[in-house]
């Protein structure tokens, strides 16, 4: 379809831009500006700059963190490797802190005794049918989140009107 203009030239009509292009225009952006050029110069294709690029998750998948935009970052190849190092180690650790605190619980429930959370610690354990225990958050079931007692009282004073007593060494004096 030909649109002619006011000047009598004719405009042309606008291709379609696939998000492939405009993902690789967006993500060049995050390059060095001398690399940037260079791919540019070198007009390499859409998939070779998306190909720079690896989604790293801010809260890490492994954990049941979501694929959804909000919680994904473009990072360089290399850099996202490094992360994903570490990240992995941090995963490892949650995992054997899970199977102390699971074990911990087992033992506790074996002898009868219902396992408690700290003050602060936002999970509690429920036991299954089958014996084993699954965490449980305490928005999900409050009322199986109790907290300990508190040994020392939050004021160590009674709450109500104290006497004022005065050590003021310029009192009134007798004439």
């Amino acid at each position: 379809m030909t649109i002619l203009r006011a000047s009598g030239r004719r405009k042309r009509a606008r291709k379609y831009i696939s998000l492939r292009e405009k993902l690789a225009a967006a993500l060049s952006m995050l390059l060095p500006q001398e690399q940037r050029d260079e791919l540019r110069a070198k007009k390499v294709p859409a998939k070779v700059v998306i190909g720079l690029f690896d989604f790293d998750h801010a809260i890490l998948h492994a954990l049941g963190g979501p694929d959804i935009w909000p919680n994904m970052t473009p990072l360089l190849r290399v850099p996202h490797r490094e992360k994903s190092r570490r990240d992995t180690s941090t995963v490892a650790k949650v995992d054997r802190i899970t199977a102390a605190e699971i074990a911990h619980a087992t033992a506790l429930a074996a002898k009868g005794v219902k396992p408690m959370m700290a003050p602060g610690v936002e999970a509690e354990f429920v036991r299954e049918d089958n014996g084993t225990f699954r965490r449980v958050s305490p928005a999900k079931d409050p009322e199986l989140y109790r907290r300990p007692k508190a040994r020392i009282p939050s004021r160590p004073f009674p709450k109500g009107q104290r006497t004022l007593r005065s050590r003021n060494s310029f009192q009134r004096r007798q004439p």
